[in-house]
């Protein structure tokens, strides 16, 4: 259970063993979500919605079936509360996520030291009970949900960029600028110098940088949006979208020949 899998699972009908039903069914949800947000790119509201609140009910029962659900689940669910406008429980969901896996690397990390000491303890001879106590976490203080299967993958400096970048995007279509803004500039400043880095997360710089150059736009700080935008244009110049808020704050500006 701590790894989301359980060696063999039964059919709920006839309880013969079967492939796991957890994965395959999170499966099945991650291809929802594609199909989700194909329909929001063609404009079909009544199929999304329904396609949505379909796919939020089946999350629930899922993450509802065992007291140690998978992450994965969870971070589908914010996908789907977005595609439908709920932002606001999106941003909660997120925080969740946040909270949880952070929890959970510290609790992993406890258990490993408890592990050492006492191994450290036993070659000496002896054991330090008072030591083992204050380290070792009973099934009484252990929360289930720190058990939550599937811990967020990366490298520490980019392990939340894709979850804090999910939660800046949900900020702009609450028009919370200066939340946005906040989120994104903390990206900028911890965890996209480990991604640039890396050079493994382009998609991401490029909806940081855009998403930056909006908040300024928004908030009618054209020339910093402007500064912001001709940066990105320089490293993504061929990429559809890149030149919108340039655009948009020259034109602010009344620089119309451009």
């Amino acid at each position: 259970l701590m790894y989301g899998q359980l060696a063999v699972s039964y059919c709920p009908t006839c309880r013969s063993e079967t492939e796991n039903m957890e994965t395959a069914r999170l499966e099945i949800l991650m291809l929802k979500a594609l199909r989700a947000q194909a329909l929001k790119d063609n404009g079909r509201t009544e199929e999304l919605e329904e396609l949505c609140q379909q796919s939020l009910q089946e999350l629930d029962v899922l993450l509802g079936s065992t007291a140690y659900p998978h992450l994965t689940a969870l971070q589908l669910k914010p996908d789907f509360l977005s595609f439908t406008q709920r932002y606001h429980e999106a941003i909660e969901v997120l925080d969740e996520i946040i909270r949880i896996d952070s929890e959970r690397e510290k609790l992993i990390q406890d258990m490993l030291e408890l592990d050492e000491h006492e191994h450290t303890t036993e070659m000496n001879g002896q054991r330090d009970e008072e030591a083992s106590h204050e380290l070792a976490t009973d099934d009484d203080n252990v929360r289930p949900e720190l058990f939550i299967a599937g811990g967020l993958a990366g490298s520490p400096g980019t392990k939340y960029l894709e979850i804090n970048l999910r939660k800046a995007e949900a900020y702009q279509h609450l028009e919370s600028w200066d939340d946005a803004l906040r989120l994104l500039r903390g990206i900028m400043q911890s965890e996209l110098p480990y991604a640039r880095y890396q050079e493994r997360f382009p998609q991401q710089q490029r909806r940081v940088y855009s998403g930056v150059a909006r908040c300024f736009y928004e908030t009618a700080d054209y020339v910093t949006s402007i500064k912001v935008s001709t940066t990105l244009i320089g490293i993504y110049r061929h990429h559809p979208g890149v030149w919108k808020y340039l655009a948009l704050a020259h034109k602010a500006q009344g620089d119309l020949d451009l």
